[in-house]
């Protein structure tokens, strides 16, 4: 909007003038009105941000002021329970002996714990042992020991059937004698591989394949099944 009178004392002025002729009254005009505007915006969004922290940790001091309440109240429980067994002798004396008899009961379930198993323990390690060296007789022996020791346990009993297993084919290896050909042989070692999860057990049965198919044995039936496979194809 253009001034054409001074608001001051009512005398005309030019459009784009600047002061009054008369008085002197300096004229806002309405660019300058507009930049003050943006100025006092910008100044606005500059001091937005910063109440918006000041905001955030009066939160903050809020919340911390509560948990310190809530710590206060709990120690200040814990403190007047100690207080109140401090004045009660009787009481405090048959506390501590409760204590002491849960702690000597777990200790005594502990130990005896490990002594008991400690037999059974080692007879596991050497069976292991044995069964990753593939001396599987012994590896059977040890098996059997752990599962007397500790009668009905499932990875004794897993583990002695594993050793038992390959220990009957192994006999069948070193003696070159199947109980079927020696395809069918590594082809039940293989799939039963396939089967097993543990990487260990898993790699035994897989070296007992792989020792057959290395045979002349295997070599001739193997020519001798591909010939008749393709005889009865023609």
């Amino acid at each position: 909007m253009q001034i054409k009178f001074c608001p001051n004392c009512g005398n005309k002025v030019s459009p784009n003038a600047k002061f009054c002729g008369k008085c002197g009254q300096a004229f806002e005009q309405p660019s300058n009105v507009q930049a003050s505007q943006a100025k006092a915006g910008i100044q606005q969004e500059n001091a937005a941000p910063k109440s918006r922290p000041a905001k955030e940790n009066s939160q903050q001091k809020i919340s911390d002021l509560k948990n310190a309440a809530k710590d206060n109240q709990l120690t200040e429980k814990v403190r007047s329970s100690i207080e109140e067994l401090n004045q009660q002798p009787e009481k405090k004396a048959k506390m501590l002996k409760i204590a002491g008899a849960v702690l000597a009961v777990a200790v005594l379930l502990f130990g005896w714990n490990w002594v008991s198993t400690k037999d059974y323990r080692q007879a596991m390690a050497n069976g292991d042992s044995y069964f990753s060296q593939g001396e599987y007789s012994q590896a059977i022996d040890f098996y059997q020991k752990a599962h007397d020791e500790k009668p009905g346990d499932k990875k004794a009993m897993e583990m002695r059937t594993y050793a038992k297993d390959l220990s009957s084919y192994w006999i069948q290896i070193n003696a070159d004698e199947y109980t079927d050909s020696s395809l069918e042989i590594v082809k039940q070692l293989e799939s039963k591989a396939e089967k097993i999860k543990d990487k260990k057990i898993k790699a035994k049965y897989t070296e007992a394949a792989e020792t057959i198919r290395k045979t002349d044995r295997f070599e001739l039936e193997k020519r001798i099944d591909e010939r008749y496979t393709k005889a009865n194809d023609l």
